[in-house]
């Protein structure tokens, strides 16, 4: 009764409400926001974490396998005695990622690179492997800096016949930029998961308060159990990976490790302060802090108006008001609003600048809605225009169309947008909206080709870079051959000049495949031209031969070129080259 009397303090009783239902919805808001944060933040953390150490695992995968190609080569050239490998060591060791290359023999003894004796049966660290496994312990050189050292076995026709080993500082594998994030407030570190000891950090990881390493830290703080410091030292040493909120600097800390190479124990761990991971959720829950502020103000003035509008007078002002701010806005915009009465199949309201945009009058529009479809070619099958005509949308529909100005027969781009609405006296109403997107189509055409051109060019990039390390390859293989070969053969004069013509040969083909990648700029300007002029095919195939076939059988050698010389020289005095017939008996032959 009270309430039916007083319809003010009903409505102030129903803005209480809404308002008290609004600020338990904020708070359980806030509480999802926070923990989708935090999860958010934990993902990009192992994300980035997982990341940095792959990089580097990858790496060092790439090193042995570049150690494990030498091996071949060596194996290739016959050059399986550490004295003979001293020459090709210096070679890799100039190129390779390794500041030092040794080969020792089955009985642990060879030579280094610079042709020091190398010996691993003495107490150095350079060669302390753990079981099989391709890298080393990490280990402190001459000059103080970690290294580590890389090996691959030599087997000669299943037998051990020694190993290769390349040495190279650790710090090689660091990598500032992808080890600190979060503007510099967390990093990442390689760490042994044994000792605990920083193998690789970044700048501001390397100490923390004066520790040398992660187990010392995290002890050097009281609020860090014991235990909870052994079970995070135990989990690392079983390769598992994992996370725990711990105290370091005298700042709750978030860590989180996984093993990158179980083989070494080696550990990838990342610190960032927990006040820096909350950091974009405080900005959310004082960004929805304004909105509940802004609700709050938002509802006083509902009730402030609410009492303002109980007279006619007002509310006719407030129509007049309403109408007003539209032709203002329809003034400044190229949006089309129309609010069409559905129940009545009449159009009730039309932006006046209907006609600016589209061409079409706004009292053409009013007398006749049909008119808004006349210039619209909408897709096939379509049956948005049906629908609204039969008043049978009952959902919002959106669709694109292209509207040809009656007025100057331009080609436009409008997303037209139906919205079905009723008022309390259960009419219905259609608000329309016409949006120009003719310039957003062209973005994104423009999008589109410059993405196809943008693969395009990189599938070109991929397959030049392919089809020149290969062009690149063969020769070298062949200098690589004969320069190998010759050196086994220094006392025969006749070998070696023949070694020596091929290397030649290879050489040239060599000079020839790099001239024409420095020339890149008539490749890309299309200016480059094929010159046709007559060749000795003798020639062509023997130094094709010289470049591909370096340990084929002498007899079986000179036989090829015995039956290729023969069919060769029949071809070129015949008058019809049968090229099926030579290729034949050519491929046969090999």
């Amino acid at each position: 009764m009270f309430l039916k009397q007083y319809p003010l303090h009903r409505s102030a009783l129903c803005n209480a409400c809404i308002g008290l239902l609004l600020l338990v919805i904020v708070i359980a808001l806030l509480n999802a926001i926070n923990e989708a944060m935090w999860r958010s933040t934990e993902s990009t953390i192992r994300s980035l974490t997982q990341a940095s150490g792959e990089a580097i695992a990858n790496a060092v995968r790439r090193d042995v396998q570049s150690l494990e190609s030498f091996k071949e080569s060596l194996l290739g050239a016959d050059a399986v005695v550490p004295v003979a490998a001293v020459s090709l060591m210096q070679r890799y060791a100039a190129t390779s990622p390794f500041s030092q290359v040794a080969m020792v023999d089955e009985y642990g003894r060879g030579y280094f690179a610079n042709g020091d004796p190398a010996n691993i049966n003495n107490a150095e660290d350079w060669h302390n492997f753990l079981n099989d496994a391709p890298v080393s312990r990490t280990y402190l050189d001459a000059g103080g800096q970690r290294q580590i050292t890389m090996r691959r076995p030599l087997f000669v026709d299943g037998h051990y016949r020694g190993a290769v080993y390349g040495s190279l500082p650790l710090k090689t594998y660091a990598q500032p930029s992808a080890m600190d994030f979060f503007d510099g407030r967390g990093s990442s570190f390689m760490v042994s998961a044994w000792s605990g000891e920083y193998l690789i950090a970044s700048p501001d990881a390397r100490e923390q308060d004066g520790k040398t390493d992660l187990y010392t830290a995290l002890a050097a703080s009281p609020e860090n159990k014991p235990e909870r410091i052994a079970a995070l030292r135990q989990a690392m040493n079983e390769g598992k990976s994992g996370s725990a909120v711990m105290n370091i600097q005298g700042r709750q800390t978030y860590l989180y490790y996984t093993p990158i190479c179980p083989a070494n124990n080696w550990d990838m761990v990342s610190i960032v302060p927990v006040e820096a991971m909350h950091q974009a959720a405080n900005y959310v829950n004082a960004l929805v802090a304004i909105v509940c502020l802004i609700i709050l103000a938002g509802l006083l003035v509902m009730f402030s108006l609410t009492r303002r509008h109980r007279t006619l007078a007002l509310k006719i002002k407030a129509r007049h008001y309403r109408d007003f701010l539209f032709q203002t806005l329809s003034g400044s915009t190229d949006n089309v609003f129309l609010i069409y009465n559905a129940s009545r199949r009449a159009m009730e309201y039309v932006f006046e600048n209907l006609e600016r945009v589209l061409g079409i009058p706004m009292r053409t529009c009013l007398e006749n809605p049909a008119a808004l479809f006349e210039h619209c070619v909408f897709k096939s099958g379509s049956r948005l225009r049906e629908d609204f005509e039969a008043t049978a949308i009952r959902d919002a529909r959106s669709e694109e169309c292209r509207v040809i100005n009656p007025a100057t027969g331009e080609n436009r781009w409008v997303k037209f947008a139906v919205t079905p609405t009723s008022d309390v006296g259960g009419r219905t109403y259609y608000v329309l909206s016409l949006t120009d997107i003719t310039e957003e189509k062209a973005v994104r055409r423009l999008l589109r080709d410059s993405l196809a051109a943008a693969e395009q060019a990189s599938k070109a990039k991929s397959s030049f870079l392919s089809a020149m390390s290969h062009d690149i390859r063969t020769p070298m293989n062949a200098i690589i051959g004969m320069t190998a070969i010759a050196e086994r053969h220094i006392g025969d004069p006749k070998r070696v000049e023949d070694c020596l013509d091929k290397i030649s040969v290879a050489s040239r083909l060599l000079l020839g495949i790099i001239n024409e990648v420095l020339d890149m700029s008539k490749i890309e300007s299309g200016k480059l031209l094929l010159s046709n002029e007559p060749f000795n095919l003798n020639e062509l195939v023997r130094n094709a031969l010289d470049s591909v076939v370096t340990r084929l059988h002498k007899v079986q050698f000179c036989g090829i070129v015995r039956l290729y010389a023969a069919t060769s020289e029949e071809l070129c005095h015949s008058q019809h080259i049968d090229d099926t017939t030579f290729l034949t008996l050519f491929g046969e032959s090999l």
